[in-house]
């Protein structure tokens, strides 16, 4: 195991908890009464949006490092290249009969 793999590893250790905390700050913004004036809960709003965007980054971060590694190109289950998908693509519209 090398330094970085174990970095990774101990980070996914800890995303669930610091997703847990943006949730919690999230919720303590979005919670709070809204301010009278303009800019008041235009401040709150972009704190709501803000707290939600890095919600998201930490969400998609532990999905990307708890993934399976994808599987090598070609290989049972991997996804095909953009190539064979516009070829399969070509044949499927020449078979469609002219009008």
């Amino acid at each position: 195991m090398d330094d970085a793999d174990a970095t990774l590893r101990a980070l996914a250790g800890r995303l669930p908890d610091l997703v847990h905390r943006a949730f919690d700050a999230y919720e303590t913004t979005a919670t709070r009464p809204v301010p009278d004036d303009a800019k008041g809960a235009a401040a709150q709003h972009g704190a709501c949006k803000a707290a939600l965007v890095h919600l998201e980054a930490l969400i998609e971060l532990h999905a990307r490092l708890i993934a399976p590694p994808d599987p090598a190109p070609g290989a049972p289950g991997a996804p095909e290249g953009a190539e064979a998908l516009l070829a399969r693509a070509r044949a499927a519209l020449a078979e469609i009969p002219s009008p």
